[in-house]
């Protein structure tokens, strides 16, 4: 049986969780010019109890600390040491962007418990969320106010609406889209379940209607490596299936009132694209060798690029804490697991979308990230375990 404890924090993970999906940015609390989301307040607010907790431990002193741990612990020590010194001495204060990043990637390792204490119910409550943000897309778009969220593009001449809902600008959407789309599939190829398929369908409609590029790639990507784990053949000529002819069948249908999503897929003039200069700028920014290593203060040019983005402002070493992070997480999971190729595309899946967003800027990822990397972990065979049961009640009687 669960502890009351232990009842406390898979509640708070689901509220926070729950008021991620719904909250806005205006929303936030300003503090002397920093603005914070109501969800990282619930989040610090966890992270005092858990540490409150930690103390009073009895036996705390007694826990091995790895190798690995270690890492994390002096990489997470040297961030936040040179982000003190950005505020401090270059009077940075968007630095307290990557401070927020790094207080909800501990969102992961938080998930990562509360799932395991009770993986069915984490299971179920993905549901929920898919349930909540089709309900939002369907009565909550932000349509109205495309100009004031600077959610429409024009590519030849055309002008497209993207599809957004509160909370979240296209691509933010997208990507969350692209996560869960990978989880169904996952499930379906585990265990073939008509709703599953519905939700599918439904979550593509949405994404394709986002004209997210990144979005709509990395729902491909994961879907790919999926099949190719799954069925290997199957996966090879999944990926090499031009992605073009089927945009070209789905923008037939009725659904789409425009031509933009094949537009905008067929745009070839990737040169012009604003990140290109984005990335050049912040990369040739660095004038000094020391800046090569240590990097240039954070977040000074905007970069829509996460790696870009930590090489400008942190430098090589910055790259290297942030890889120790990654591996952290790659090494906590058991390639043996049946849901490893689910694990593997979502981290494929949000390497990707890196390339071409900010991480930093765009928080309300790494919720739906850590909740279904954790669900990965410890997703429940629902056949296996019904046969463990029925074994021990033969064995009872």
């Amino acid at each position: 049986m669960r502890s009351n404890g232990q009842n406390f924090l898979i509640f708070f993970v689901s509220t926070i969780l729950i008021f991620t999906a719904v909250s806005l940015n205006s929303w936030e609390v300003n503090f002397s010019g920093i603005s914070l989301s109501p969800e990282t307040l619930l989040h610090l607010v966890l992270l005092f109890f858990i540490f409150i907790a930690f103390l009073l431990f009895k036996n705390f002193y007694l826990l091995k600390i790895t190798f690995v741990n270690f890492l994390v612990f002096i990489a997470l020590i040297y961030l936040f040491t040179l982000i003190c010194f950005d505020i401090y001495f270059y009077s940075n204060f968007n630095a307290f962007y990557e401070l927020n990043f790094l207080v909800l990637l501990s969102f992961i390792p938080i998930c990562f418990y509360a799932v395991k204490l009770s993986p069915n119910f984490f299971n179920y409550f993905i549901y929920f969320l898919i349930i909540l943000l089709i309900t939002q897309s369907i009565f909550f778009q932000n349509n109205f106010s495309q100009a004031l969220m600077a959610d429409e593009i024009t590519s030849y001449g055309v002008v497209v609406s993207r599809l957004g809902i509160f909370g979240y600008v296209s691509n933010t959407f997208a990507i969350i889209l692209s996560f869960l789309i990978t989880f169904l599939a996952n499930q379906l190829l585990n265990r073939f379940k008509f709703m599953d398929l519905i939700l599918i369908t439904i979550l593509v409609i949405l994404l394709l209607q986002t004209f997210s590029r990144t979005g709509i790639i990395s729902a491909y990507l994961g879907l790919g490596i999926l099949l190719i784990y799954k069925r290997f053949i199957y996966g090879v000529i999944f990926l090499a299936f031009p992605p073009i002819l089927l945009v070209f069948l789905l923008s037939s249908l009725a659904i789409f009132q425009d031509q933009g999503l094949v537009i905008r897929l067929l745009e070839l003039d990737i040169f012009n694209n604003p990140r290109f200069r984005y990335w050049i700028n912040a990369i040739s920014n660095l004038s000094f060798g020391y800046e090569y290593f240590f990097g240039k203060t954070f977040f000074r040019i905007p970069t829509d690029n996460t790696l870009v983005g930590i090489y400008a402002g942190r430098g090589i070493f910055g790259l290297i804490a942030y890889s120790i992070f990654l591996t952290a997480l790659i090494l906590s999971f058991s390639n043996k697991s049946k849901s490893f190729p689910l694990f593997i595309a979502l981290i494929i899946c949000f390497l990707f979308s890196s390339l071409t967003i900010d991480y930093f800027g765009q928080r309300k990822i790494i919720y739906f990230f850590a909740i279904l990397i954790s669900c990965s972990a410890y997703q429940i065979n629902s056949d296996k375990l019904k046969q463990n049961n029925s074994s021990v009640a033969g064995f009872t009687d």
